[in-house]
């Protein structure tokens, strides 16, 4: 039992890292200084400085950063559209790379112990079914993290087609948001504050918009692990 429970802190301990890891950074001084440089250049550097955001969105994505400066960074370096056609295919590299990384260096602190409930084994079973369902929906939901998600996406059964697939189709509206905000402003260290333009009734909106589509998200996500539990206790169910 003791080790059950020694088992779950670490598994908290590393997401709790995982999250608070770039917060920390950009407090630096020198680091915001560093990426502040880094997104000017992007926006001059031409051929070049779209090949050095993609390499950024890879870091970003590893460090399990807030996922919102990725589509502001394409949106301030690209504009709007363009940026939008930039940060899509980067982005969704970038998180499965994560996936991938997170898979063979992470997995075993949330690998499935004897002590997980049904519940928990349900909702993999459900998105070992359903993977490309749940990433989307999981993407579409702004009411969790979305680079320190795909880890504990890799510590699931999720084929990396179906979490590559999912992202992809999850992360266009945020990103089509997050894009527009960045194509707004006019100066990378208020980019990289966070510091967004003022949008008016768009931003409320956009909000809004976010939080009716998670709840639907979660509710939907909340049935299929319904059923998967539904299928392990009784098979003939299935």
């Amino acid at each position: 039992m003791k080790r059950l429970t020694r088992s779950r802190v670490v598994r908290v301990a590393v997401l709790l890292a995982l999250l608070a890891l770039p917060y920390a950074l950009l407090r630096i001084p020198a680091a915001r200084a560093w990426v502040t440089g880094f997104v000017s250049f992007v926006r001059a550097g031409g051929p070049l400085g779209g090949v050095a955001l993609a390499g950024f969105y890879v870091g970003w994505a590893l460090l399990a950063t807030p996922f919102w400066i990725m589509g502001a960074v394409a949106g301030y370096a690209y504009g709007f559209p363009l940026g939008v056609a930039v940060a899509v295919p980067a982005t969704t590299l970038a998180m499965c790379v994560s996936f991938v990384v997170g898979r063979a260096a992470l997995a075993r602190f949330f690998a499935p112990s004897e002590g997980d409930s049904r519940r928990v084994t349900a909702i993999r079973r459900a998105i070992e079914a359903s993977g490309f369902k749940i990433t989307a929906l999981l993407r579409m939901t702004p009411l969790l993290p979305q680079n320190a998600m795909t880890y504990l996406l890799a510590s699931t059964p999720l084929r990396l087609r179906d979490f590559a697939a999912g992202t992809a189709c999850g992360i266009v509206p945020f990103t089509l948001f997050y894009c527009y905000v960045g194509s707004l402003v006019d100066d990378a260290a208020a980019l990289v504050a966070g510091d967004s333009p003022d949008l008016g009734a768009a931003r409320w909106v956009a909000l809004g918009g976010g939080l009716v589509g998670g709840g639907i998200a979660l509710f939907v996500i909340a049935r299929l692990a319904r059923r998967a539990l539904a299928r392990a206790i009784d098979p003939a169910r299935g």
